[in-house]
């Protein structure tokens, strides 16, 4: 246990017999092995072995490319589940396991399910909302969802309940013991997706695309007593949208899809969307920046007033009306705060 963490070692350990081996690999703490990919392959075959797959990522956590793609993927499957790892030892960081997706995300020999599948398992690592990405941390998630919407399905019968009191078909039933758990994952999955479904290659958001997906995600949750928050839960998630090719938003795929289904709960959701997406921010002395906001709003429920009547009057026009509200609070806050000074 106190020689050098290096092969001579490991062949000293093997001559004393599979006994004291396995001793050796269960009780070892793992040391600097240099850049030899062929010795750090064999220390992480051998933990993995020994059920230590955190203490064999803590080899490579700096430089996991020289492990090949299907070791690799192994080596993360298995840091979910239950080990021998210690409590308190080799714990998991964000930016070491972002490190091993993008060689995971580029690995041509894994399919989209297995990626996808990793990204499900690691979401509570990769997802930080309060850093606010531009890009996605679940690319591989994404797609498939778009794919399978039935995942969307099941992540909302893990985190609301149904409105009709009924139970669930068994496919979206919960243990009793993981019912928070999982509510936590599916809500925390619903926060994170960023990609529209419908989006080709070069970034155009396909409207029948978006509709078909769109049906079935409103069908099946109207199957299982959750229409509205499924609505809602569509409408957050569109509120993501880009600008369109005319300069207002949200897009015309998405005012396409907003206009046909005209759900005041999908507008509800977009608007929450909308809303919380502002984040943290700076401000100046009074509701200035609400008015540019309401300004901005009310510009582009007048661009699109003709084409997409709903969506301008139901979500556009109360955007503005919630920032004048607030421009008007931000003014009364502000004149309170002068008077004390």
């Amino acid at each position: 246990m106190l020689a050098p963490f290096n092969e001579t070692t490991w062949s000293l350990a093997s001559s004393l017999g599979e006994t004291a081996q396995e001793r050796y690999w269960k009780e070892v703490t793992p040391g600097w092995l240099g850049e030899s990919p062929s010795t750090t392959l064999k220390a992480v075959d051998m933990l993995m072995k020994a059920q230590r797959p955190r203490a064999a990522f803590s080899l490579v956590r700096d430089h996991p490319s020289v492990l090949p793609t299907q070791t690799l993927f192994r080596l993360l499957t298995e840091m979910t589940q239950d080990s021998d790892d210690r409590p308190g030892e080799y714990l998991i960081e964000h930016y070491c396991v972002e490190r091993a997706f993008k060689h995971i995300d580029s690995a041509a020999e894994l399919s989209l399910e297995q990626k996808a599948g990793l990204e499900f398992a690691y979401i509570d690592v990769l997802v930080r909302r309060w850093e606010r990405k531009g890009k996605s941390e679940i690319p591989n998630l994404e797609l498939y969802i778009e794919a399978h919407p039935e995942v969307l399905v099941q992540a909302i019968c893990w985190t609301y309940k149904r409105k009709d009191g009924a139970m669930d078909p068994p496919e979206f039933r919960v243990a009793a013991g993981r019912v928070k758990a999982m509510a936590e994952r599916g809500y925390t999955l619903m926060e994170a997706l960023k990609r529209i479904p419908g989006t080709d290659e070069n970034g155009e958001i396909h409207s029948e695309r978006l509709g078909k997906w769109v049906a079935r995600i409103r069908h099946s949750c109207a199957e299982l007593s959750r229409t509205e928050i499924a609505d809602i839960v569509i409408g957050k998630f569109l509120s993501s949208s880009p600008l369109g090719k005319d300069g207002a938003w949200p897009c015309e795929a998405v005012r396409t899809v907003m206009e046909d289904v005209q759900s005041e709960d999908m507008m509800r959701g977009a608007h929450t969307g909308v809303y919380n997406s502002r984040g943290v921010h700076t401000r100046g002395n009074g509701g200035d920046q609400e008015r540019q906001l309401a300004e901005k709003y009310r510009k582009w429920a007048q661009q699109i007033r003709t084409s997409s009547p709903y969506v301008a009057s139901e979500l556009l026009m109360k955007l503005t009306d919630t920032y004048e509200k607030e421009a008007t609070r931000e003014d009364t806050a502000a004149k309170i705060n002068r008077r004390l000074r």
